[in-house]
């Protein structure tokens, strides 16, 4: 099957809407607070957003950028498939993957790829519009997935979740855009045993509840700016 086809290449745009600097390095901070000395920043950026990565990379950061937009620039930037890198197996010790999910044609793909340049015990910072926010319907969003999605997707590709969190942003009077973010750590090669690995998966009434979950940390992002200590970003 030739799959690329899919792929509509040529109308990848260079979108701004998932670029604000501001927001993304505050959404960051609040994943990575606590794993600082954990976390490289060697980083793989699966999506390559121009403006981010150049701030990362004046902030310390050593950033490779993979994506297929048009009129790419900057340092380390490679215009590549997501669904497949152009890298050898465990290469990167830390993978982001921003607003970049939901333009894929097969998460489950793209997660296997990230695992498979990714070292062992390697961290994966995802973020993401949840499923129900207005972008589900953007042109260019083929997957919008909640949070039981995800996570079984993440375990299914041999990752752990380490922490959940939902960004909020409120427009005016009204909440109109929700983030999920997630911090994971690799713990399996993505060819794992699923049958053997089905304990993984918490099939239990919180799973089916995960509203519920005290794991997921609602934020309103700019009401907690000052709060955040021993973040990736300090």
């Amino acid at each position: 099957m030739n799959w690329k086809k899919y792929l509509r290449e040529d109308e990848i745009c260079d979108l701004k809407s998932g670029e604000n600097v501001k927001t993304r390095t505050l959404q960051i901070e609040y994943l990575s607070e606590g794993y600082a000395n954990k976390i490289s920043k060697e980083v793989l950026d699966v999506g390559g957003s121009v403006d981010i990565d150049n701030f990362l990379l004046k902030n310390g950061f050593n950033v490779t950028a993979l994506s297929l937009r048009k009129g790419m620039k900057g340092t380390n930037m490679i215009k590549s498939d997501m669904h497949e890198m152009p890298f050898e197996d465990e290469k990167f010790k830390t993978v982001f993957c921003f607003h970049t999910i939901e333009h894929s044609i097969s998460p489950y793909i793209l997660l296997c790829e990230i695992n498979r340049v990714m070292k062992k015990d390697g961290y994966l910072m995802l973020i993401f519009p949840e499923e129900g926010d207005f972008w589900t319907f953007s042109g260019q969003h083929y997957f919008c997935l909640t949070v039981r999605q995800i996570w079984a997707l993440l375990l299914k590709t041999g990752f752990d979740i380490l922490k959940t969190s939902r960004f909020k942003f409120n427009y005016g009077t009204a909440e109109v855009k929700k983030d999920l973010g997630l911090l994971c750590i690799k713990k399996r090669d993505w060819k794992h045993d699923l049958d053997n690995d089905i304990n993984l998966i918490p099939f239990n009434a919180e799973f089916f509840e995960y509203e519920k979950l005290a794991s997921i940390q609602d934020i309103f992002y700019m009401e907690h700016k000052d709060k955040v200590k021993n973040s990736f970003m300090s």
